[in-house]
């Protein structure tokens, strides 16, 4: 209900009124009839503190402020419906008072029974206090959290700004809004947000938080690291904001402080989903996969239904060249979801190392299909199409990762080896420099290993002569 303006003066002298003849009342019932006098003063004294002589968290009604005061109501009620035992036959009185509070409970009860639908949901009950009260910014604001949680994010968004024009400095609501705008992807909207809330409040902890999370999606991993700090400074227990820091950490290779802060989170809260899988890849990145898989083990079990985990798990079995384990987690992360694109490829790497290429040229396509602009698995087909002779294939798809990727090394190398295999080499001589250019030392790494396999006479003169033009060109002029 909307709030009045002033204070209503002639309301209180009426309610002061009404006040002080049930008292005079109950007392005058005291001695007569206890019950009647103890429901009464029950009823009267449980709703003085919400009879809005003071306004109570800006609500002036609500539903269960008459929980307590029921109980007299009840009380009261037997008692009208007592009968006197040293009477045989009921009075007109008594029959007066028998239908009067049958009237009162069956209207009360149609109430009630109106009443069940608003109380059906979270959705429905703001809804009917939005139909009640347009201008109650708290209920356009709760109605709001409920459709970003059911991911109705354009409702959200209406209710969210709904909330800003009825009170502009709704703080709590900038930082939904911005929530909401990150959920569409308009994430320079999210962060003016973000930094709305917190300039009309510097203290709210989740709003740095979020902050963070936005800079983390524009690549801006400095800003975001001192906005999760400024979230911690503010609440020392914010696990997710340690948790968030210490991925960012990993993303600048810090992973000293990657380690650190997460072990900080699992302090907070072991099982923390997010913090264990996030220390299970950086001990990955780092190569020790034995406390890899220890982490990423415990975020399965906490979240079996977590896609990403079996793929990680899949690649940790992968590096231990324990080929049956790895398909099995990527196959389980691909039924869990089947867009999963780099499951797919990794899948693909399985099958190829197994001799399979049929299902690898499959996942590789399929992971592809998913996500077009995926540079290693058009590599990994290309490479395929090569064994295959399938050169123009090859060729395509090597094209397709450099242009991905331009300085894609393994797609440059592989195009110009597909071109030395064909006899062209005066093609691949140009594509092996490109290759060069890319990882100068690599590429002569890849070349001299060539010139050790047992190889044509004439394909041995030309990886020499490439080899030579190759360190002509990168010797420092005379």
């Amino acid at each position: 209900m909307p709030l009045p303006s002033s204070t209503p003066i002639t309301g209180l002298l009426l309610f002061g009124i009404i006040c002080f003849l049930i008292i005079a009342v109950i007392f005058k019932q005291c001695k007569s009839s206890p019950v009647i006098a103890f429901s009464s003063l029950w009823i009267l004294f449980t709703l003085t503190p919400s009879a809005n002589l003071i306004i109570i968290s800006g609500r002036l009604l609500a539903d269960q402020r008459l929980y307590i005061p029921s109980v007299g109501f009840a009380l009261l009620i037997s008692s009208f419906f007592s009968l006197d035992k040293r009477k045989e036959t009921l009075n007109p009185l008594t029959l007066i008072k028998v239908g009067l509070f049958s009237l009162i409970i069956i209207s009360f009860a149609l109430l009630t029974w109106n009443r069940i639908p608003v109380w059906h949901n979270d959705k429905s009950l703001w809804e009917d206090c939005i139909k009640k009260n347009p201008a109650s910014d708290r209920a356009h604001y709760n109605l709001g959290l409920i459709y970003q949680k059911q991911g109705d994010f354009t409702s959200a968004l209406k209710e969210f700004s709904r909330v800003l024009e009825l009170k502009p400095d709704y703080f709590e609501a900038h930082n939904s809004l911005g929530t909401t705008y990150s959920h569409l992807n308009q994430i320079e909207k999210a962060l003016f947000h973000y930094q709305k809330a917190i300039e009309l409040n510097p203290n709210y902890a989740r709003a740095h938080y979020n902050l963070g999370n936005t800079f983390v999606k524009m690549g801006r991993y400095d800003e975001a690291i001192k906005a999760y700090q400024k979230a911690i400074r503010l609440n020392p227990d914010y696990v997710d904001a340690y948790s968030n820091l210490g991925w960012v950490y990993q993303r600048k290779k810090q992973l000293d402080k990657a380690i650190k802060t997460l072990n900080l989170a699992l302090q907070l809260k072991p099982d923390h989903a997010l913090a264990n899988l996030n220390l299970g890849k950086v001990y990955y990145k780092i190569g020790n996969l034995e406390i890899a898989e220890k982490y990423l083990k415990k975020t399965l079990a906490l979240d079996p239904q977590n896609g990403e985990v079996h793929f990680l798990l899949g690649n940790v079995f992968k590096a231990r060249r324990d080929l049956y384990q790895a398909k099995k987690f990527y196959q389980e992360a691909l039924r869990l979801n089947p867009q999963f694109a780099e499951a797919h490829n990794n899948l693909g790497n399985i099958f190829q190392q197994e001799g399979n290429l049929s299902l690898a040229i499959r996942e590789y396509q399929e992971a592809i299909r998913i996500d077009p602009n995926y540079p290693e698995a058009h590599n990994n087909l290309a490479n395929i199409y090569s064994l295959e002779k399938n050169f123009s294939k090859a060729r395509e798809e090597y094209q397709k990762a450099l242009t991905l990727r331009p300085d894609y090394f393994e797609s440059q190398f592989g195009l110009a080896s597909l071109y030395f295999i064909q006899g062209d080499f005066d093609q691949a001589l140009v594509e092996y420099q490109k290759a060069a250019q890319i990882n100068h030392e690599k590429a002569l790494s890849h070349l001299h290993q060539a010139l050790e396999l047992k190889l044509d006479p004439n394909w041995r003169k030309e990886i020499a002569r490439i080899l030579a033009f190759i360190n002509k060109k990168s010797s420092p002029e005379r």
